[in-house]
């Protein structure tokens, strides 16, 4: 796994048709912080993200609850 290489805090983002999934690691590899959140709806549709902007405030929203709020997030995103 890519994660047990990397030696600063990680915040990983899991953008799903049914939850969005965000998880805070250590370097140390504990768990900080992990939230599962229900994707907006209309925000997919058949797979694809139709609303992008949607998403992405739900996201903002609840990265509001992370303290020490992340510096540098690494963000990928799927074809669809």
């Amino acid at each position: 796994m890519y994660f047990s290489f990397y030696k600063k805090l990680i915040l990983a983002i899991d953008i799903g048709p049914d939850a969005i999934r965000i998880v805070q690691v250590s370097k140390n590899r504990q768990i900080k912080y992990l939230k599962s959140i229900p994707t907006p709806e209309g925000s997919f549709i058949n797979g694809h993200i139709v609303d992008p902007h949607l998403i992405s405030d739900t996201i903002k929203n609840t990265l509001r609850d992370i303290h020490p709020a992340p510096q540098k997030v690494i963000f990928g995103v799927s074809d669809s």
